[in-house]
């Protein structure tokens, strides 16, 4: 049972990951929904029976007339429950971090249950709330990966902190070129950018990279005329033709009409505001030599 259950969770787990970084916001909010739903079942269980079949006995009457610590279930999961709707998700992370230590606790009540009265911790009240744990703070990883922290918070500090150079790079840019600028939409993105300014299509994204690991850079610029002769060209130690990114390894796609550029930065606190401006600047004229920055 153990093993079939860590192998669940395990899966859970990769799936609840894949889902912050790929699955959007609808995704999100169906995953969001399923912790609620679990977290009130376990609520609920106060009414179930925690003895044995032949015993029938409700959390409520054992926590009344023998052992109130039948209750930690339940008082973690409404605790949960209120930080994260309480706060309209701004909390999330506490909620996350309760939901993680909800499983060692419930697991240590039933202990102390179990030494004072006549039950097993695998009646099913016992196990919906072990289990109904677990898959909670699994699937509680999206909500808090895709919830932003209040601006210039210390919440947004820390996350941020380390990527305030790209972060304030791709704003400018877009504020430089008149393009729509769009806020970090997950905790391991920096914004993104995109419109058209003087006949060059801009389409600037930060999405982070699973494997290699990374936060992820990606400027693409089209150009109207239409001529597709592609050169790929990758960074090196002893040729870099592009402003440096310190600890950003990139691969630039080139045409005649398009130039794709991507990295994947592992040290983002060396990237100020400039290193970001001046490398698009650069993207800039290899797809349009005559252009100068605005």
């Amino acid at each position: 049972m153990e093993i079939i259950w860590g192998g669940f969770s395990g899966l859970l787990l990769l799936f609840s990951v894949y889902l912050s970084f790929s699955g959007g916001e609808r995704w999100q909010k169906a995953t969001l929904i399923a912790v609620v739903i679990i977290e009130v079942i376990v609520v609920l269980t106060v009414f179930l029976d925690w003895g044995y079949s032949w015993i029938e006995m409700s959390g409520l009457t054992i926590a009344t007339e023998r052992n109130i610590w039948i209750l930690v279930p339940q008082f973690t999961g409404i605790l949960i429950l209120t930080v994260l709707l309480g706060s309209g998700l701004q909390r999330a992370w506490l909620a996350f971090m309760l939901a993680i230590f909800q499983t060692p606790l419930i697991l240590y009540s039933i202990y102390m249950v179990e030494l004072d009265i006549d039950m097993s911790i695998f009646t099913p009240a016992a196990l919906i709330c072990l289990g109904g744990s677990t898959v909670a703070a699994t699937l509680l990883i999206p909500t808090v990966v895709r919830t932003m922290p209040v601006n210039d918070s210390p919440m947004w500090k820390i996350v941020f902190s380390k990527r305030i150079g790209i972060l304030k790079g791709i704003k400018t840019i877009a504020a430089q070129k008149g393009i729509n600028y769009t806020a970090p939409q997950t905790l391991f993105e920096s914004g993104s950018a995109s419109g058209e300014n003087n006949k060059v299509q801009w389409d600037i994204q930060s999405r982070p990279s699973l494997w290699p690991p990374g936060y992820g850079l990606d400027i693409i610029l089209k150009n109207k005329d239409s001529q597709n002769n592609q050169t790929v060209i990758n960074s090196s130690q002893d040729n870099d033709i592009l402003p440096n990114l310190s600890g950003c390894g990139y691969k630039l796609t080139k045409t005649d009409n398009e130039i794709q550029y991507s990295c994947i930065v592992r040290t983002p606190h060396l990237i100020s505001m400039d290193k970001v401006i001046s490398l698009a600047e650069s993207l800039e004229n290899f797809i349009r030599p005559e252009v100068t920055s605005a």
